[in-house]
């Protein structure tokens, strides 16, 4: 129901600012666009995650999950000390890390969700202080190869998708209309003054504003992004690095705290927001210094 009153709230937004801006007439082609985009979209992107999904489940059945957890063990130890010996807690957070770390957050979601159950018969209804840094984690989407956002890049004509590492339908269909209707640019040109003193592309703002929410609206953001400044110009590269470094906030939080049967979020969700930010401004700053 959320998600649906969103694209809702986007469509009406679309149509508003089109009749205001009178680019009534651009709404259906940019509707069409935004459907066989989204298609195109998708074939481009089954073939990456097919594979590294199915990656996953090889480490999975030859005992390499096992193996990541005891490498992890210090690190995970001391951010979740509260768990450090359960076994089945730890081993799920190691998964649900190492796909993060792919860049997978489909295959990451599940193993997550198993280790959010584990935690919140601790305290139930509430989340503890393990659990909240479990959510904060998966919402700041720590990545050491962002494999979806490649995939995004290859499939734009990008020769070299990784080397952003120093640094499906009616979802594109909403994002093309707000684009044409004139509402993503209203946005971005009330927002550039600020944007240019923190050295953010003003550009990246629908990004920025999408991503907390949605991660296939993020996505068909900076896929769209990638597409019409190039995935090797300043904006491009930018988003790329949005996408790897941050993820669905509302989502995460939605799902994870939803599958574990918490209503007392705490801290949980500002906390995430400002994992958001801090990831937003310092991948406009780590694309300047490594190829402005």
């Amino acid at each position: 129901m959320a998600m649906t009153a969103i694209w809702t709230g986007m469509t009406t937004l679309s149509l508003l600012c089109a009749l205001v801006l009178g680019r009534g007439s651009a709404l259906a082609p940019a509707a069409l666009e935004g459907a066989a985009a989204a298609v195109e979209l998708a074939l481009g992107m089954a073939g990456a995650l097919c594979l590294w999904m199915g990656v996953m489940e090889v480490m999975a059945r030859a005992g390499l999950a096992e193996k990541l957890a005891k490498l992890l063990s210090p690190l995970l130890s001391r951010l979740f000390p509260d768990f450090r010996q359960d076994r089945g807690v730890m081993d799920a957070i190691a998964a649900n890390v190492s796909a993060n770390l792919l860049g997978l957050g489909n295959a990451a979601t599940p193993l997550g969700l198993e280790a959010a159950r584990r935690m919140s018969k601790k305290t139930p209804g509430v989340a503890g202080d393990s659990l909240c840094m479990l959510v904060v984690c998966n919402t700041a989407s720590i990545q050491l190869l962002p494999t979806t956002v490649a995939a995004v890049r290859l499939s734009a004509g990008c020769r070299t998708p990784f080397d952003i590492l120093p640094a499906l339908v009616t979802l594109l269909t909403v994002v093309a209309m707000l684009r044409a209707s004139g509402a993503m640019e209203v946005l971005s040109a009330a927002l550039a003054p600020v944007m240019d003193r923190l050295g953010v592309p003003p550009e990246t703002v629908p990004l920025m504003l999408v991503r907390p929410i949605s991660g296939s609206a993020a996505l068909g953001v900076g896929s769209d992004l990638i597409a019409s400044f190039g995935p090797d110009s300043p904006v491009g590269r930018t988003a790329a690095v949005m996408l790897g470094s941050t993820e669905t906030t509302f989502y995460t939080i939605a799902v994870y705290f939803g599958a574990a049967g918490i209503k007392k979020t705490r801290y949980a969700i500002p906390a995430a927001l400002c994992a958001d930010l801090a990831g937003f401004f310092f991948a406009a700053l780590t694309v300047r210094l490594f190829f402005g």
